[in-house]
């Protein structure tokens, strides 16, 4: 009886000395975000980062006013996609001005482990170009604006799609002139009215539009109405001009009646001065067309028949 006793009074002993379980874990590691107090729309935000860097961990830019106030994550990347060993990493700013919070999400719980408070500020935006330019023509374009890498300016046309519009040509501004903020792009070949975008490709968002109109400009293609088969001839232009546009002759009953190009002629490639092209006649008799063939916007601009008889 009294070894019982003993016993279990020496189990209490050690039952009493040992610690909780909250006092054997590790201290919580320290969660933060450092970051500048305000950035412009559309610009990288530089952030500094402490926490448990998960490889589901992210960091994640939030706007609480979004979805009537239950709010939206804007952009987030992982935090293998900065730089891991400092801690480092970089988000793109909402293109709307604001109030945002930047969030340090943990994969492993799903829960947000620390938040900071940034002001997305306006920035000016702006293109310039000319107010016209001739169907198939290079023109220049000066930008303003965030400049980052999925930065783009964007011919689009408003009436397209039955008024959604249509974007009908793209360049990144990396592919311009970056340092002197100029990209040039090539006119479409139908007449109207268009618009010129600044898009800003991180946010999927139009951050400035201009008006440009772009012209109609004579364009034909001259030759022989009839010429025997095989026999070389002049044929000769006028229109745009561009690198890729040539003189083409066209079977349009080739392809079970789709046609077929079955000469093409470079305009560079010849007499570019007196606007002359030397073309040889195909060898099957039958009714064919010249055709000036713009090369940019693979358009016809003009055509003719020619007789091969």
């Amino acid at each position: 009886m009294i070894f019982v006793r003993t016993a279990c009074f020496a189990l209490g002993c050690l039952v009493g000395a040992m610690p909780s379980f909250a006092q054997a874990q590790a201290p919580a590691a320290e969660v933060s975000l450092s970051a500048p107090e305000t950035v412009a729309i559309g610009r990288p935000i530089p952030m500094h980062w402490s926490g448990p860097g998960g490889d589901g961990d992210r960091i994640q830019v939030f706007d609480p006013k979004a979805i009537r106030g239950k709010g939206k994550v804007m952009v987030q990347k992982p935090l293998a996609h900065g730089d891991v060993a400092k801690r480092t990493i970089a988000l793109p700013a909402p293109a709307a001005p604001g109030s945002y919070l930047l969030r340090y999400w943990n994969g492993g719980s799903g829960k947000v482990l620390a938040t900071r408070t940034i002001q997305v500020e306006a920035a000016e935006v702006s293109l310039s170009a000319p107010d016209s330019v001739r169907i198939a023509d290079e023109f220049e374009i000066a930008w303003i604006g965030p400049g980052m890498l999925r930065d783009s300016i964007e011919l689009f046309d408003p009436k397209a799609n039955d008024g959604q519009g249509r974007v009908l040509k793209t360049i990144r501004l990396v592919n311009g002139d970056f340092e002197e903020r100029t990209v040039r792009l090539i006119a479409v070949a139908r007449p109207g009215q268009y618009e010129l975008r600044f898009w800003n490709g991180d946010n999927r968002a139009v951050l400035a539009t201009r008006p440009i109109e772009i012209v109609p400009v004579e364009v034909s293609v001259d030759g022989p109405d009839r010429v025997a088969p095989e026999k070389p001839f002049v044929a000769t232009w006028r229109g745009p001009g561009a690198f890729r546009d040539a003189v083409q002759i066209q079977d349009p009953a080739a392809g079970g009646g789709k046609g077929k190009t079955i000469i093409s002629r470079r305009l560079i490639n010849d007499d570019y001065d007196t606007k002359s092209v030397h073309l040889k006649a195909p060898k099957r008799p039958g009714v064919y067309f010249l055709r000036y063939w713009n090369g940019d916007n693979r358009a016809v601009l003009a055509e003719r028949p020619l007789t091969v008889k």
